[in-house]
């Protein structure tokens, strides 16, 4: 039995599948370089007692802070009026909670009751397991306060990471990892140094010019290598031809400028531009997969993962909404997302799918906290801030940013694997899944502009609520 599940698990984790060519788990494993911190695929397990601890916070969270807050704001808390006990009744909704005029007929006569009262009967046995609207509240709360603080702490820690204002460091190593205000500082520790004599120059400068081209050389040297093994490995030749140019064109500037010196144009501009040039891209041609994972993404991964699981749980006990199972998948997918791009170290373009995400995801539970508050006209407000917000985050930056580059970009600059087409196909989901609820979304702004007001919930509206809005 250990023998069958020793060979699936070995089938199952193919370097093949999951890793790029020439690639193997053991170049990526944890302790095998001391410049990259690889990502370790045991601290998925982490985020399950975080989620137990992230359930306990909000149980706290909506009874001492949350439920008295909507209680000052007029929220009322009473539950709605049970139905009469009836066996006859009870037997037949426990079978069926939707009745026909044919059904009702057929029990107003086995319970000596009129259709009148059996109808009455069966809507009271619906409402009361309803949740009160402080319930509903208070869940919307608890979201939209941990929306602030992931989307609040996701711009901030990348705000500094290059890949945030170029996607395609998502594909390409910086040096050591360094964030751009690293590299200005060292240039500038380079420039302000004692000017040295002229002997001292032009013997730094013959030292630096043979230094710097043996650099130049090995990388070239290297690069080649990496390519040729593409090439052996069946990778697409575009694909090489792409990945080579990017760091030709560098080299070119490199060598250009350290001509420059030698010749004696303008020094210390001259070798300032050429540091500049070589930080760019640090000489370090490693680039995906061999990138560090930092304390703060290793945070902002564990913390987004640990909230979703801890949603796959609540979800079935919060208040059941219309697209229940709509929000399940997207909650899988998003997990399934977070644990690959881990494993497979593509949590760069995670990042960034998470923090354009939690951004809408304010306002909408925003506006949900409003509608249950009464406060109708700053729920207007928020809705059309929502959707403004939607539409261009969820439609443009994250279909013509985020995919394109996994689609279109990604596959020019490094050899694709299975695995990473598996994560695309999560990504598209995710879009798929936008699409509906945009829909959902204008027809509620449609119906609310004929109106005159938001009417009913937002995207993932209860039915309960929905009823509740159209009897009002």
């Amino acid at each position: 039995m250990a023998s069958y599940y020793r060979s699936f698990m070995d089938s199952f984790w193919s370097e093949y599948v999951w890793l790029p060519p020439n690639i193997t788990w053991a170049d990526i494993a944890p302790e095998s370089s001391m410049e990259v911190q690889h990502a370790d695929y045991r601290h998925l397990f982490y985020p399950l007692p975080m989620a137990l601890f992230m359930l306990l916070l909000r149980y706290f969270l909506e009874k001492y802070w949350f439920a008295p807050i909507g209680v000052s704001l007029g929220i009322k808390n009473t539950r709605p009026k049970k139905a009469p006990h009836n066996p006859v009744l009870e037997k037949a909704y426990v079978k069926s909670k939707k009745w026909k005029h044919k059904d009702i007929q057929g029990l107003a006569k086995q319970t000596d009751m009129s259709e009148r009262q059996v109808e009455r009967w069966l809507r009271l046995r619906k409402g009361q397991n309803k949740p009160t609207i402080l319930v509903k509240f208070c869940e919307n709360a608890w979201r939209c306060l941990y929306y602030t603080f992931s989307f609040i702490y996701g711009i901030t820690i990348l705000w500094e990471k290059p890949w945030l204002w170029d996607i395609n460091k998502c594909c390409i190593q910086s040096r050591g990892q360094e964030t751009m205000f690293e590299k200005l500082k060292r240039v500038k520790s380079f420039v302000v140094r004692p000017k040295p004599s002229d002997e001292e120059l032009d013997l730094s400068e013959s030292s630096h010019l043979r230094r710097s081209v043996a650099i130049n050389n090995a990388v070239i040297a290297k690069q080649k290598q990496l390519v040729a093994a593409q090439k052996g490995a069946g990778f697409n030749r575009q694909t090489s031809t792409s990945h080579e140019s990017i760091y030709e064109d560098r080299d070119k500037a490199v060598l250009e400028q350290l001509r420059r010196i030698n010749f004696g144009d303008s020094k210390a501009g001259a070798r300032q531009e050429a540091l500049q040039l070589y930080c760019q891209d640090g000489g370090d041609r490693t680039g995906f997969p061999h990138q560090s994972v930092t304390s703060d993404i290793w945070w902002y991964y564990m913390i987004s993962m640990s909230f979703y699981w801890s949603l796959c749980v609540s979800q079935f006990f919060d208040v059941k909404r219309k697209d229940f199972w709509q929000m399940f998948v997207h909650h899988i997918a998003a997990i399934l997302l977070m644990c690959f791009s881990w494993v497979v170290n593509v949590f760069r373009v995670g990042s960034l799918v998470l923090v354009v995400h939690d951004s809408a995801d304010i306002f909408l539970e925003a506006a949900k906290m409003a509608k249950y508050a009464g406060y109708q006209k700053f729920c207007d407000a928020v809705f059309v801030i929502l959707i403004v917000l939607w539409i261009v985050t969820r439609l443009g930056i994250y279909p013509f940013w985020i995919i394109k580059h996994t689609s279109i970009d990604a596959p020019k600059i490094v050899p694709m694997f299975p695995a990473y087409y598996i994560f695309n196909s999560l990504l598209i989901l995710l879009l798929v899944l936008h699409c509906f609820w945009t829909y959902l979304l204008l027809r509620i702004a449609y119906n609310s502009v004929k109106a005159g007001q938001m009417d009913g919930d937002i995207r993932s509206s209860s039915d309960d609520y929905s009823e509740e809005s159209k009897s009002q």
